[in-house]
């Protein structure tokens, strides 16, 4: 065979092996870390979590977001949430969230809102708020005000209770309480049934503790014990607001490690090389790990606040701090 033919079958096996390897290069897709690939076309939905193959004019594919979403629900002053004891409170809750891993639930949402929308936060406000919020009112009536304060974890579950699984191809991974506190009287309207409930309520609880210290204490006593009570209430006010500081930082350190978690569980999923799955499966439970640390660091955080304060208050008790009686 003349060698120019045979130059001419090589250079043109080597053109048609570099087509190939550009056109497999353009129609390969691969799902970025906390992503699934949505794949619309001739041959109908098709969902990965890995990589897929996409031809032009036959097909389209979508990024569909799947990485954990933290989003705040308040629920205070006019829209507080009414006890079972008809005392009115604020609440703020934080409710963390992400898509069920099914490919039948991707493609209802991929169909239903559209794969842009979930990636953003607002988008999860506007499918739960309304739903959350009635869950949230209904779990409140059923403690009073000094139960909510006791029994956190027994009102989170109601309040989970109340929401139920059926979220239309969402999960509800967690949900943090991250304030409760009264409705101040100015928001409490009088010529509302629940409002008026609430202001007598308040009202009744002031007398009862304003009679019990009248009849103990002398005027003179009474006024100083109510400036101290005004001191020690500004610093337990202090004291909760660098537990409340600390909480978020917890939360969105938490975040992060869950977005990683949830990169890693979806590679995991796809990959079929041993080695590789041990070295996934390794990262998993170090992340594991350093999730129960960052829990456990809060809380040891979450004391040392309370002994500071406290080391403050008997500072302040010592040095003389405290408002002396008026002459």
């Amino acid at each position: 065979m003349p060698l120019t033919v045979v130059l001419v079958m090589v250079t043109f096996a080597c053109l048609t092996l570099m087509g190939t390897v550009l056109l497999y290069a353009q129609c390969i897709k691969i799902a970025p870390p906390g992503f699934a690939l949505v794949r619309t076309g001739t041959s109908g939905s098709v969902v990965s979590f890995s990589r897929i193959m996409v031809y032009p004019v036959f097909h389209k594919v979508e990024y569909l977001d799947i990485r954990y979403k933290n989003f705040s629900i308040i629920c205070e002053n006019n829209e507080g949430a009414t006890c079972a004891d008809n005392m009115r409170v604020n609440l703020h809750f934080n409710f963390v969230m992400r898509v069920h891993y099914s490919e039948d639930d991707i493609i209802k949402i991929a169909q239903n809102i559209g794969c842009q929308r979930i990636g953003q936060i607002e988008t999860f406000r506007q499918l739960f708020e309304a739903k959350f919020l009635d869950a949230i009112k209904t779990a409140t009536r059923q403690f009073s005000y000094e139960d909510l304060l006791k029994e956190r974890d027994a009102y989170k579950s109601e309040v989970l209770s109340a929401i139920g699984g059926n979220l239309s191809g969402f999960i509800l991974d967690n949900c943090n309480i991250t304030h409760i506190g009264l409705t101040p009287r100015q928001y409490l309207d009088p010529n509302s049934l629940s409002g008026a409930k609430a202001l007598k309520v308040l009202t009744e609880r002031f007398a009862e503790v304003h009679k019990d210290v009248s009849v103990q204490q002398s005027p003179q006593t009474a006024a100083t014990n109510a400036r101290e009570q005004q001191f020690l209430l500004e610093f337990q006010q202090g004291e909760n607001e660098a537990i409340h500081q600390a909480h978020i930082r917890f939360l969105r350190e938490q975040g992060a490690l869950d977005i990683r978690l949830v990169s890693l569980e979806v590679k995991l999923e796809a990959e079929v090389s041993p080695d590789i799955r041990k070295r996934l499966q390794k990262q998993i439970e170090d992340l594991k790990r350093k999730r129960q640390d960052l829990k456990t660091q809060f809380e040891v955080e979450k004391k040392s606040i309370k002994v500071r304060y406290q080391r403050k208050l008997l500072a302040a008790k010592r040095s003389h701090e405290l408002p002396p009686e008026k002459q």
